[in-house]
């Protein structure tokens, strides 16, 4: 009986920050027979606010990939779905109709249109996670609103202070305007973490009362909301009720557009 093994090499960030994510995943089929590795690398990545790209390059040959998700871990996840797809004899070109089709909803890198404002939610559950999403904030060059909604229940974990472990002094050099909010159970320590970091927040009792005070906000400002394990539901059940749940924006639009005029072939697994 064998089984896959799949490895990804990660390299840092490149010198224009534009690009980021593993080098190559490699595949190796475990089994009693030898036999030797598959590789899939990635080129030209590209990563912004509204979605990524990249090309994924297999043995069975190349394939554009778009994503409307954000953040480099996000590209570590498709190379690897792309190469385990790739040994099941999967068509690359397949791959990309399977991403298109991928909705999750579950309030992990979920997009929300709420009165015309494109709001972001994520979950980090650590310093690893919560940088990440930072990164994610980051490349929106725009005016913008974040908020961090942390609770320590016992999903969570009772000792938060993992908080001061998190870079968010490089949230406080972003040189656009930046409205922050704290909320969960422990709003007053992340305000107090965000102090710290030379970044101004408010306390909001939920995110019910975060949309009213962000409602006066020029909706062209994204917004940006990150909670924790039991943070996460709650925020979400309100934006679910608050919006629809991945809308197309205009900027998704021009993509599709892009998208069919490269002539993707679509092929079937």
């Amino acid at each position: 009986m064998s089984h896959l093994r799949v490895r990804a090499f990660r390299p840092g960030l490149r010198g224009n920050g534009r690009e980021a994510g593993p080098e190559r995943v490699v595949v190796r089929r475990a089994s009693g027979r030898r036999g030797g590795s598959r590789g899939f690398d990635r080129r030209d990545v590209h990563l912004g606010a509204d979605g990524l790209s990249f090309a994924a390059h297999g043995p069975r040959g190349d394939a554009e990939i778009e994503a409307p998700f954000s953040g480099a871990y996000m590209v570590y996840n498709l190379l690897a779905t792309a190469a385990a797809a790739g040994l099941a004899g999967c068509p690359l070109p397949a791959l990309q109709k399977a991403i298109d089709a991928f909705d999750p909803q579950n309030g992990r890198l979920q997009t929300f249109d709420i009165a015309g404002r494109r709001v972001l939610l994520n979950l980090a559950k650590n310093p690893t996670g919560f940088n990440q999403n930072l990164k994610i904030v980051a490349q929106d060059a725009g005016d913008k609103v974040v908020a961090f909604f942390v609770n320590d229940k016992e999903g969570d974990g009772r000792d938060v202070s993992w908080l001061w472990d998190i870079d968010f002094e490089e949230l406080a050099d972003d040189p656009a305007k930046l409205t922050v909010f704290a909320g969960g159970v422990r709003a007053n320590d992340m305000q107090v973490r965000l102090k710290y970091a030379g970044i101004e927040s408010q306390v909001v009792a939920d995110a019910e009362d975060l949309l009213a005070r962000i409602a006066s906000l020029s909706a062209e400002e994204n917004a940006y909301l990150i909670a924790n394990y039991t943070a996460l539901p709650p925020v979400h059940a309100v934006l679910t009720s608050h919006g629809a749940a991945g809308a197309v924006h205009p900027e998704d639009d021009h993509r599709e557009q892009q998208h069919h005029k490269k002539g993707h072939k679509q092929g079937h697994c």
